[in-house]
């Protein structure tokens, strides 16, 4: 049961991600990395700030990573077996949040296959390396 919560990032998008998470899970721990925000996002939400995207992450069950960022934040080998990523911040094309150790690892869920595949750095690495279509 998925008991640790992870949030990469801490704009309106990690808010939300929280707020409709914790209606469907009972978090014991909510830990949250963000360069500029994560203390005063932690203070105001009962999270726990941490001081690196690898303390947020690993031992994690669910990761949200909500940022700009254009290079990878989220390494596949800080991930725990079976650990659940909700990544929504690589919405430009030369944007990444994930590195190639996550996405080899993931079975990867988009709402619009176009527009992820046009729109996020993260599934454009995937659709580079893969040899079938994404399905």
């Amino acid at each position: 049961d998925a008991s640790v919560l992870a949030l990469i990032g801490a704009g309106v998008q990690a808010r939300s991600h929280l707020k409709a998470l914790s209606l469907v899970r009972k978090f014991r721990e909510v830990r949250v990395w963000s360069p500029t925000t994560a203390e005063a996002f932690a203070k105001q939400h009962g999270a726990l700030a941490v001081p690196t995207a690898q303390a947020a992450v690993t031992g994690a069950d669910v990761i949200v990573t909500a940022t700009n960022s254009r290079t990878p934040v989220v390494q596949g080998e800080w991930l725990s077996p079976g650990a659940h990523v909700n990544a929504v911040g690589a919405c430009r094309p030369d944007w990444r949040e994930l590195d190639d150790g996550v996405l080899s690892r993931a079975r990867l869920y988009v709402d619009s296959r176009e527009a992820a595949g046009k729109e996020s750095g993260d599934v454009r690495a995937v659709r580079r390396r893969a040899r079938t279509p994404l399905g």
